[in-house]
């Protein structure tokens, strides 16, 4: 009896899966009356994204609309990545600034054109980060900013429902992009490790802590980094001229990280403490042994780098069913 009913049950998951990857690939008419406003399309992502509606007949705007086109999608692309560094390293002014970008930035900008996307039943899509839905050391006022949109989006996706306007969310990892800059990643930790006083630095290991910090950091989020850029860029097209767009984008190898999030917290903090800090040099007291392997033999740590570096150049879109 178990095993028909077994069976009846994969069976109509497969079909529900690829009746849904059918559905999905099925685009919406007239594009070339579909006005989409990008903001933050100067570099990166949304640069991309401007270039590829453009290209495919869909007018493009930043910062300017017409009266005789309806807008079809507000893309909130901008955002800011300008502290990394521990919690205590932070000012409150620095939240503050992110927040004021990331989360508040996305806010305005939507309350502006809300009345344009009622009209038209259209699209509303937001970038935010993995670290929207996972928290990780070292990326306190990135991540509480981010953390902030994804829940203010979700608010919007139950209250734009009744207007016809679709929510979507793209939640990168690591992409070989302006903020993930080897120069700009060692500028942030810089500006806040010089104002700290000699105690604190002692806490932390002092200056040879932070050049290795540095050097970790960079690896860690450069080196790292896939350059395929248009894996997101696909997604915002997708998001924007899709009959049936999904309500989240996961992109990156990075993704595989938000399955944590299934796992106990206890479990899950130590994972993520032994994975960072054993990149990050810190705190030496728990790591010591491992560190010292690492930097005593170069190989390995070139192993363990190319290794790494690798698996995020394999990175291909994920989305799911949300």
């Amino acid at each position: 009896m178990l095993l028909p009913l077994l069976f009846l049950f994969i069976a109509f998951i497969c079909f529900y899966y690829g009746l849904w990857k059918f559905l999905e690939t099925i685009q919406i008419s007239d594009l070339h009356e579909k006005a989409v406003f990008i903001s933050g399309c100067d570099s990166g992502f949304g640069h991309l994204l401007a270039i590829k509606c453009a290209n495919n007949g869909l007018p493009t705007f930043a910062g300017c609309l017409t009266e005789q086109i309806q807008l079809w999608a507000l893309v909130n692309n901008a955002g800011s990545f300008g502290i990394y560094g521990y919690d205590e390293w932070c000012t409150v002014k620095e939240y503050a600034k992110n927040l004021d970008v990331n989360t508040l930035g996305v806010i305005r900008v939507t309350h502006a054109f809300i009345p344009l996307l009622k009209q038209s039943c259209g699209r509303l899509i937001t970038i935010t980060s993995i670290c929207g839905r996972l928290a990780l050391p070292g990326t306190g006022p990135y991540t509480v900013s981010k953390f902030a949109t994804e829940a203010y989006i979700n608010i919007l996706r139950q209250e734009l429902r009744p207007f016809g306007i679709h929510c979507a969310i793209l939640e990168p990892g690591r992409f070989r992009t302006n903020l993930m800059d080897k120069e700009a990643m060692t500028a942030r930790i810089n500006h806040v490790w010089n104002r700290l006083d000699n105690a604190r630095k002692a806490e932390y290991g002092g200056e040879a802590f932070k050049e290795l910090y540095c050097d970790r950091s960079c690896e860690f989020f450069y080196d790292g980094a896939s350059p395929l850029l248009d894996s997101v860029v696909d997604s915002y097209y997708h998001a924007i001229t899709s009959s049936f767009p999904r309500f989240r984008y996961r992109l990156g190898l990075d993704s595989v990280y938000l399955l944590l999030l299934l796992i106990p917290i206890r479990i899950r903090d130590f994972l993520v403490c032994d994975f960072y800090y054993s990149i990050t040099g810190w705190p030496p007291k728990m790591f010591t042994s491992t560190l010292n392997l690492i930097n005593s033999d170069s190989v390995l740590k070139d192993t363990i780098i190319d290794w790494f570096v690798k698996k995020i150049k394999g990175n291909e879109m994920t989305v799911d069913n949300d």
